[in-house]
């Protein structure tokens, strides 16, 4: 069993007890800080992918997540190769035009971003902070 496959067993184990919070990426808020709150719904893995997936139809994607702490209290995934968040547009129809993205890649020292979203700014930047955490 991969890392992923552990992660994923583990966090679908502890639902709905896992910690739910404000989602950060390499240390940038998704929206303004604690201006949200994402609950874990499911969790699914392949060999080194973890898939979490959210309450309002959100997905986010870590690859080669390593050092995971998962409980009540904390979730936060240290390292990945790249994380990758989507999301409906929230207060519109789940449809493929109001589907958004913003996909972090980690290079040799900052923050590759592709997204389709208008407000995203980002180039550039060292990480700060785990690849993944819920605050």
């Amino acid at each position: 069993m991969t890392i992923s496959q552990d992660y994923a067993q583990l966090i679908s184990s502890q639902l709905p007890l896992m910690k739910s919070g404000t989602l950060r990426i390499w240390g940038e808020w998704f929206g303004r800080p604690h201006d949200n709150i994402h609950f874990i719904v499911g969790a699914e893995a392949d060999v080194d992918r973890l898939i979490l997936m959210f309450n309002e139809g959100e997905t986010l994607t870590v690859y080669s997540p390593e050092q995971g702490r998962f409980s009540e209290g904390v979730f936060s995934i240290w390292f990945a190769t790249r994380v990758r968040w989507e999301w409906y547009y929230y207060g519109r129809e789940h449809s493929a035009a109001s589907l958004h993205f913003l996909d972090y890649q980690l290079c040799v020292e900052s923050l590759a971003l592709q997204t389709n979203w208008r407000y995203a700014k980002l180039s550039g930047q060292k990480p700060n902070g785990p690849a993944v955490e819920l605050v």
